[in-house]
């Protein structure tokens, strides 16, 4: 098995073990294990397991673009209503996809793409969201784009969590209501 096989295989398998328990679970015992390589091996290919994760949520937010970009890809031509669908795509996605969207947003590899710029760079889904916030409000102002990302995502985070754990519904008008003053305000 040459070095690069093995490497897509370890993120391949943790990719997998996130979608199905989420991150709390995994060790690099019962990666290697299941993989049939020694921890040694593993190492060879990644510096620790915050690499691992990192490569991981590369992949996840690479998967959810994807999943998502049919919804938002007139986001030039129609900033808003792409803005609105993203959101709604993310929230049904905690719905039905907690595991993976917890570990996409609060894991430290992601909190560190909103922290580095160069890092959220290299997340497609982070990428997009900006892009799409700054078409909508028109406006290259990044003071003004990341204002209105965290309040934005903050909502949208927050209710996708409170969805999740079941504690409300989804209730579109309120997405829309929410999302749409959000934007006005600006």
């Amino acid at each position: 098995m040459d070095k690069d096989s093995i490497r897509q295989q370890i993120i391949d398998l943790t990719v997998q073990k996130i979608r199905t328990n989420g991150s709390a679970e995994i060790s690099l015992r019962k990666i290697t294990k299941e993989l049939g390589i020694t921890t040694g091996a593993f190492y060879k290919h990644f510096k620790n397991k915050s690499e691992l994760f990192m490569m991981a949520t590369k992949k996840l937010s690479k998967q959810v673009y994807e999943q998502i970009y049919p919804d938002i890809k007139d986001y030039q031509k129609q900033p808003h209503s792409s803005l609105m669908n993203l959101g709604k795509d993310i929230i049904y996605l905690f719905n039905s996809s907690n595991h993976v969207m917890s570990f996409l947003f609060f894991n430290n590899a992601a909190l560190d793409s909103y922290r580095d710029a160069r890092i959220g760079a290299e997340m497609p889904f982070l990428s997009i969201t900006k892009s799409i916030i700054a078409a909508a409000l028109k406006t290259d102002d990044t003071v003004l784009i990341n204002t209105t990302f965290i309040q934005l995502w903050s909502f949208i985070l927050g209710y996708g969590m409170l969805v999740s754990k079941q504690v409300v519904k989804i209730d579109e008008k309120l997405m829309n209501d929410t999302l749409r003053k959000l934007l006005e305000e600006k």
